[in-house]
Parts: structure tokens; sequence; C-alpha cells
């Protein structure tokens, strides 16, 4: 295997060494050859890679399938297709992993197939490869892999979906969310938002307020994906949920959904005794750029007690996407004699918005500032 490295190191000067032990009568040599030729990322080694598939031994063959989706040879998708038969599962499952990194849309049919196949490794890798394709006729089966025996299958199968995106998994998905004893549930709720069907509202919405935690987590993340102001009161209700991640997940998402009536609570949220809260909130603020947020975030921005400097940096990005002339004043108002984190951002927030460039590190940067407020007036 050294030697292997070392070829390796040589770049484009290791390929055709490399593609003569393709032909070498040990076994295990033509089989690291096969691999190592994957690692060259070197297109030309394709026609190689392909002869390998018909190699007699089955380590020669799911090396060769593997490198030739590595190296990227889309012409060997139809040899590929082929090896979906192959009597070995490791075969097939290598094949399938190269199909889905070649994007090898006319396999579609026969992945579709394979996903009935009766090794585990060779379901997941067509799931695998039909979500990196995007073959939106492949939905119907993947969601009959979620009942797999194999839990690894269901999570390749899930992914795959979320991949494909498709609108018809909506519904299916909803119903099996609606199953308390899914242990798929937060995943379920996790593909929903990411689907951003509004559809998924009202499964959501329940599982927000009855799930445990993780579920009522995910449940408020994917809310905001899905930016139904239907549910704007129950993550204002979230925000007082005793899960800390609850209660950051559903400022996040109130941020995005963008609704004006998540002002207030957004602002008392800014309070919570959990940084990971008081972060998201500051961000959801500058995201609803309401004025009323100003002077909450300005307190949150020269807080006098010990804070996480992403709470003040939060803090600071706010109030650049608000832009009103009142939060220039506030800012200059603000600075203090003794330079701190604060009085640092605070410059830096200044120097965005007005364009003049006055120095934090200046040792008069308080008294230059309050010159130039008084030189606008």
């Amino acid at each position: 295997m050294r030697a292997y490295r070392v070829l390796l190191m040589l770049g484009e000067l290791a390929v055709l060494p490399l593609m003569v032990a393709l032909q070498d009568d040990s076994a295990g040599v033509r089989a690291n050859s096969a691999w190592m030729l994957g690692r060259t990322r070197d297109p030309a080694t394709g026609p190689a890679l392909v002869q390998a598939l018909r190699d007699a031994v089955p380590e020669v063959r799911e090396y060769a399938a593997r490198s030739v989706g590595y190296v990227g040879y889309a012409e060997a998708v139809p040899e590929l297709i082929a090896a979906l038969e192959d009597e070995e599962p490791s075969v097939r499952a290598a094949a399938a992993e190269a199909l889905g990194r070649l994007k090898g849309l006319q396999a579609s049919s026969a992945l579709i197939k394979h996903l009935q196949d009766g090794d585990e490794r060779v379901r997941g890798g067509v799931a695998n490869a039909l979500g990196e394709m995007s073959v939106a006729s492949a939905v119907p089966e993947l969601l009959n892999l979620l009942d797999d025996r194999n839990a690894n299958t269901r999570a390749s199968a899930l992914g795959a979906i979320e991949k494909i995106g498709s609108p018809l998994a909506t519904l299916p998905l909803v119903t099996r969310l609606k199953d308390t004893k899914s242990p798929l549930r937060p995943s379920l709720a996790r593909v929903l938002g990411t689907l951003q069907d509004s559809r998924a509202t009202d499964a959501l919405l329940v599982c927000l307020k009855a799930g445990d935690d993780l579920l009522r987590e995910v449940s408020a993340r994917s809310l905001g994906s899905i930016r139904d102001r239907g549910a704007v009161a129950p993550l204002v209700a979230a925000l007082k949920e005793p899960s800390p991640y609850v209660r950051k997940a559903a400022a996040h998402s109130l941020g995005q959904i963008g609704d004006s009536r998540a002002v207030t609570p957004l602002i008392a949220a800014l309070d919570d005794q959990n940084d990971l809260v008081v972060r998201e909130a500051a961000w959801a603020l500058g995201e609803l750029n309401d004025t009323r947020a100003i002077q909450p975030l300005m307190d949150l921005l020269f807080d006098p007690r010990e804070r996480e400097v992403r709470c003040r940096e939060l803090a600071a990005e706010a109030l650049a996407r608000i832009r009103d002339p009142e939060v220039i004043d506030l800012l200059i108002a603000g600075l203090k004699d003794k330079p701190n984190k604060a009085r640092l951002l605070a410059c830096r927030l200044l120097n965005k918005l007005t364009g003049v460039p006055i120095s934090e590190s200046d040792g008069q940067a308080v008294v230059k500032w309050k010159e130039w407020k008084a030189g606008q007036k």
C-alpha cells in the first residue's frame, strides 16, 4: 500500500502505471489499482475502469465501479446499469453510487427497480443515487422504503425525498408524521420544512404543541421555512417553552415569516436567560425591520452585563438592517470613553451607516463622533 501512496503523490505520472496494474495477475493489485485510479479524478482512466467492471473478482469490480463515478466518466453509464444486476451486492451498491455521481438519468428506471433489492446496502445506495439525480418519479417507491426494516435504508430514502423536493411527498409524509409511534417524526418534520408546502402546517403545529423537545424544535424550524402566517401565534407561544432550543427555533422562524405581530414578543425574548435565544431574537428583529426594536437592540448592544459577544454582534447587525436615522444618534450617545467590545461594534456600525472613517482605535473616537454629530445639525 505504501507503493500506491507514492504513486498517488506522483499525480498524472501515476496514471499509466496504475492502468497497467489493472492487468496484474494478483486480484489484490488489480483492486488497489482500481481504487487508486478513482483518486486521480482523471476521466482518461474511464475506459480502463470500465474494462475492470468485467473482472472475475468481485472486489475489483466494486472498486472499478466506484472509481468510474469518482473520475466522472459518463460514458460508463450503460456498463454501470448492467452492473446493477451483478451477483455481488457490494458491486451493485457501488454501481448505484457511481450512477448517482454521474447523474445518469437514463438509469432511473433500473435504479427504481433496485429499491426492492434484497440487500440493504444496495437499497440504500440506490435511494441515495435517485436523490442525487432528483428523480421525481421515484418518490412513490422511496416513500414505501420508509417502512424498510433497516434504519440506514430508511434514512437514505428520506434523504432522497428531501433532495428531490417534490410536493408529491407532502401529504404522505404528513400522514406518517401524525403517527405518534414513528421513530422518524423529527426527520419527517425536518423534510416537510424543506419541501416548504403549507399543507404540512397543521400537522407541524400539532407537533409543536405536543411533541417531545426535539420534535418541537424541528417543527418550529420547519414552520419558519414554510412561512405560513398562521403559525405566528403558536410560535410566539413557543417563545415561552421550557426548552431553550425550542425557544431559539421559534425566534428564528418568526424572523423568517416576517410578521409584525412578532416584534413585541421578540423584544421580550432579548431578555431570555439563554444567549442562544437572545441571538436568534436579535437576528429576527433585524429581519422584521421595525423601528420599535431600535432601543431594545441598543440596550443589548451596550448592555453593561457580561454578554456573549455574538449577542452584541447580532444586535449591531440588526440595527444596520433597520437603518433609521435614530440609530446613528443612539449609537453616538451610547459610546463610552473606555474601549470595549460594544464600543468597537458601535464604531464599526457608525462607519457603515455614515461612511465616515473614524476608527475605533483612534483615542479621540468618541469626541470625534460627537463633533461629527454636532456638525450635522
